[in-house]
């Protein structure tokens, strides 16, 4: 089924401005986002999990030291989240906030949740399975588990 052309420009123009009021609604008008996002500029950071908050907030965690670094959708810089115990795992692969603004994530065999001025609230060890230690790679939050 083909599309007549004189619909195609008005639809494209009908879906960006949706996606632009959905994607960044606090932020209000929708502006040009950038091309690429710095997270860190130290070598081995490994960017692995992203998370975007309603807000714009942006989350990305490091599968190279386990830091997590925090940034703006509008802004290109990102820069290092105080993730109290975070880097102590080594890996931080999943990431991901709830409505309350903390920040869950997980790298190794360990779960840490931290409030969203860093403050360390939970971390939890996986137990190790059938085939030994664990290694958590992501995360899904549902209204009573992670």
């Amino acid at each position: 089924m083909s599309v007549p052309r004189r619909l195609v420009a008005p639809a494209l123009a009908t879906a960006t401005l949706l996606i632009c009021a959905a994607a960044v609604p606090a932020e209000g008008a929708c502006r040009p986002l950038p091309d690429r996002y710095v997270v860190s500029r130290t070598e081995g950071v490994l960017p692995e999990g992203i998370d975007v908050r309603p807000d714009g907030t942006m989350y990305v965690s490091s599968d190279g030291t386990g830091a997590l670094y925090q940034g703006r959708v509008t802004s290109p810089q990102l820069r290092p989240f105080r993730a109290e115990g975070a880097t102590a795992r080594g890996s931080s692969r999943g990431i991901h906030t709830d409505r309350s603004g903390r920040v869950f994530s997980v790298g190794g065999g360990r779960l840490t949740v931290h409030a969203p001025d860093g403050q360390l609230l939970a971390a939890v060890d996986a137990p190790d399975g059938p085939l030994g230690a664990p290694d958590l790679n992501d995360l899904v939050l549902t209204p009573d588990a992670v």
